[in-house]
């Protein structure tokens, strides 16, 4: 059972077949709890016993269509977080490793990203569905450590992750794979503090 106050993510979580509650009250006597970042831990996962096909789905309603080849990009993430700095990329250094014939498309929920090439779609959408069904109309997610690349890789949508020199668990290690998603997520990791350079060449070298 998982607990958010989040009436989005409670949508997109009992449609994907996991039952959801919404309040504390409604945890019963005899439950155990976890912080679900924690869970790993509490069942004493090891990499071998991960799965990572996609778990999460779209309803298919369409909020974009975009024509041509696309690319989905978030280059920071919510600024109360302590470490959003570190894990924050300059839009147009991200832009400049774009090659011209992809369209680009902002995940930026609160920001107007002020850059020519770059298409503003977020400010008419308002819930995960709109994210989602978005998301997987792009040809590729390339985005920071936010909520977006484990969204979309929990998809199975084509995700590059961006990472910091401190790692979230799940892009820790040096391989350019995640063990909590299936092979369409790439990790690039970050090999100097605040220099972001040999990751954006990588990037245009994939695109």
């Amino acid at each position: 059972v998982w607990l958010t106050d989040r009436q989005d993510m409670i949508d997109v979580f009992n449609r994907n077949g996991f039952r959801t509650i919404s309040s504390r009250s409604e945890i019963q006597h005899d439950w155990l709890w976890t912080y679900s970042m924690l869970v790993p831990v509490w069942l004493d996962l090891d990499v071998c016993d991960l799965w990572n096909g996609p778990y999460l789905h779209a309803t298919g309603d369409v909020v974009l269509r975009p024509t041509g080849k696309s690319v989905g990009i978030k280059t920071s993430g919510n600024p109360d977080y302590d470490q959003d700095l570190a894990r924050s990329v300059s839009v147009e250094q991200l832009v400049d490793a774009i090659p011209s014939d992809y369209t680009i498309y902002s995940f930026h929920k609160d920001e107007i990203i002020e850059h020519p090439r770059v298409i503003n779609w977020m400010t008419n959408s308002t819930t995960w569905e709109d994210t989602m069904n978005a998301a997987a109309s792009m040809d590729v997610i390339i985005s920071t450590c936010t909520s977006l690349p484990h969204m979309s890789s929990a998809m199975g949508v084509k995700t590059i992750i961006m990472t910091p020199i401190l790692k979230y668990y799940v892009w820790a290690g040096e391989e350019a794979v995640s063990p909590w998603y299936s092979d369409n997520t790439t990790v690039l990791h970050q090999s100097a503090p605040n220099d972001w350079s040999s990751v954006m060449s990588q990037i245009k070298g994939m695109l």
